[in-house]
């Protein structure tokens, strides 16, 4: 439980880095092409400044060719992408490297896509008229190239990162939770101490209570009145006795070494030699059970374990039905051995669902005192499935009965 929780732990903190990464690499891209644009914008703003007197009006048609010529002249290339446009937006002139013929400001590009750039425009106005529009543009391959590379860098660095981040999330949790799994095992050790501790009073009580039981009494309402407290004592012991057992199974399933115990099981044989032993209880209370066990699926498994897992379904399946009948299903799926335990009992409400496998929970308190069981028998049929890799879930409708389903991990070919 503790390896989980550390993982566990490691993925989020991982998750959550990785978030922040995300957000501080788009913002300081976000903030990188902000100013990137803003720097091209005023570069802009200089060239329409510079190039603005240059234009002339012929014929009521701007024109930039004189200016043009005399850039020729000195060899002075044009590195800006320079347009005139009528004032119906056409294009009459164009000057420099290729550029985007449309005429707009901003990040604009062509059809295709092929060019990108930085464009902006002012009217031309001449003695108050207006004769059209005078169009700077500046590519920004370049810079956009810069951005795609840092993107990608981005994307790249990110699994190396994430790598780190989870083996460093992974050993700082090791370093918190050591506490919690001293704590754990502590409460493990003090589990099984208690148990062994508790079988010596209720070994005593139960001597006790069979030599009290061989007494003769002359007085006959003294002896009813013994008889009375003894069976109460009797009640008791037999309720710590099961508490006891049940404790210390509890903590011999979670003990890891439980993992080197394990063999083959041949799962059919296994489920009959537990209905049997339920048999004869069945019949005192009128049940029936009906057993499909004709699947030949093999799990490795610790026997023991496997055995108290099936016990405790098919005694709360027994204990928890008054009438009708109860069905043990075998049957495999590509990778698990299924098993399902039917009843038409009391059923559980969808409240308790969720509860139902936590330690000394009992559904309907009332009616499970009378039943009798300490609440931890479904406790240790989800120890049994954790510690063999499985999992164990319920289907059920209050006052219509339960089927309690187990999965166990099939053997390996």
């Amino acid at each position: 439980m503790v390896k989980r929780l550390r993982l566990k732990l490691a993925v989020y903190f991982a998750l959550f880095v990785l978030i922040l990464y995300e957000l501080g690499v788009l913002g300081s891209v976000g903030i990188f092409q902000w100013g990137l644009s803003r720097s091209m914008d005023i570069l802009l703003q200089d060239l329409l400044a510079e190039t603005r007197p240059s234009v002339e009006i012929t014929n009521d048609i701007p024109s930039l060719a004189s200016w043009a010529r005399a850039a020729k002249r000195e060899h002075s290339p044009v590195l800006a992408i320079v347009q005139i446009y009528d004032q119906n937006r056409k294009l009459i002139q164009n000057f420099g490297p290729a550029g985007v013929k449309r005429l707009a400001s901003g990040h604009i590009f062509n059809k295709d896509k092929t060019i990108s750039v930085r464009s902006l425009y002012q009217p031309i106005i001449h003695q108050g008229k207006a004769y059209g529009f005078l169009q700077i543009q500046v590519s920004t391959a370049s810079d956009d190239k810069i951005f795609n590379d840092m993107l990608l860098a981005t994307f790249l660095v990110m699994p190396f990162l994430a790598l780190g981040v989870v083996v460093a999330g992974y050993q700082f949790a090791g370093i918190a939770l050591k506490p919690v799994e001293e704590t754990l095992s502590l409460f493990k050790r003090f589990v099984a101490d208690a148990g062994h501790e508790l079988k010596t009073p209720i070994s005593v009580i139960e001597a006790a209570t069979e030599t009290l039981s061989a007494v003769e009494g002359s007085d006959p309402i003294a002896k009813a009145d013994l008889e009375f407290e003894l069976n109460i004592i009797s009640k008791a012991n037999k309720r710590m006795k099961e508490l006891t057992s049940d404790l210390l199974f509890l903590a011999k399933v979670e003990d890891q070494a439980i993992i080197f115990r394990r063999r083959e099981i041949i799962m059919a044989e296994l489920i009959e030699e537990v209905v049997d032993q339920f048999r004869p209880l069945a019949r005192s209370k009128n049940l029936i059970i009906e057993l499909d066990a004709t699947s030949s699926v093999i799990i490795e498994g610790e026997p023991e374990s496997v055995h108290q897992a099936i016990s405790n379904l098919l005694s709360n399946a027994v204990r928890y039905t008054d009438q009708g009948k109860i069905s043990v299903r075998l049957s495999e799926s590509e990778i698990h051995a299924i098993v399902e335990v039917s009843d038409t009992g009391i059923g559980v409400s969808e409240a308790d669902k969720d509860n139902i496998f936590h330690r000394f929970h009992r559904s309907e308190e009332s009616r499970s005192r009378e039943a009798g069981g300490a609440g931890l028998g479904l406790s240790i049929v989800k120890a049994v499935l954790e510690a063999h890799k499985g999992s164990v879930s319920v289907e059920s409708e209050l006052g219509a009965g339960s089927t309690f389903i187990v999965r166990f991990p099939k053997k390996l070919v």
